[in-house]
């Protein structure tokens, strides 16, 4: 128990390094202004679709299909439970009708953080498999989030168009990339990315490692 204790304190003390020198940074006025908003744009276009990626293209096959499809499905009733629970429960806390803070609350209800914080802690605890099977779980919640949490959080005056189109975003794009590469037989561990064009994989491996710190920071 030590050691499986040991082993995963290790990367979370990383983890908690990066966010102590990232503070220090900040408060040092080390960086400048827009320096939140750069890191925040590699996170989005770089860092976070590399890691995304790789995860679908090498552990998203037809050998694990059938298991990540018992996960889709555990994920599907997870979130109808969720938004079950949460529409009717939000109206406890908000008396106004139409209110905006109405779809605060359903959204907040409905969905925990997995952003990009989470992806960096699973890995770290669990390695890329355990990130596999988290990242096919957290597809229908990230789905409703760019969907119908879009939807309840930002005024209708100011949505632009069909919400469908919050989905193409450069996460997304790259986990449905993956997820293809994977099923059609590109990927793999020992796939044609791998070794046909090791040298894109090898550079996207290099660019995931960095998510983690980043997000952190």
């Amino acid at each position: 128990m030590l050691k499986t204790f040991l082993a995963t304190l290790q990367p979370m003390l990383t983890l908690f390094l990066c966010i102590a020198i990232g503070f220090t940074l900040h408060k040092r006025k080390l960086l400048p202004d827009n320096a939140g908003k750069v890191m925040a744009k590699l996170q989005n276009w770089v860092f976070c679709p590399a890691l995304s990626f790789t995860t679908m293209a090498r552990f998203f096959t037809l050998k694990t299909v059938e298991t990540h499809a018992v996960n889709l499905f555990f994920s599907l009733c997870v979130l109808a439970v969720s938004m079950l629970i949460a529409i009717p429960c939000a109206k406890l806390f908000v008396k106004e009708k139409g209110a905006y803070e109405l779809g605060v609350y359903q959204y907040a209800l409905a969905f925990g953080n997995i952003g990009y914080m989470g992806d960096p802690i699973v890995l770290a605890l669990f390695g890329d498999v355990g990130l596999s099977y988290y990242k096919i779980f957290t597809l229908p919640l990230s789905i409703a989030i760019y969907t119908w949490g879009i939807s309840v959080l930002v005024p209708r005056d100011k949505q632009s168009g069909n919400p469908l189109k919050n989905i193409l975003n450069p996460p997304m794009i790259a986990t449905f990339l993956g997820l293809f590469v994977g099923i059609v037989g590109l990927g793999g561990e020992n796939g044609f990315m791998d070794t046909k064009l090791p040298f894109v994989m090898k550079t996207l491996d290099t660019l995931k490692t960095s998510m983690g710190p980043m997000a952190m920071l």
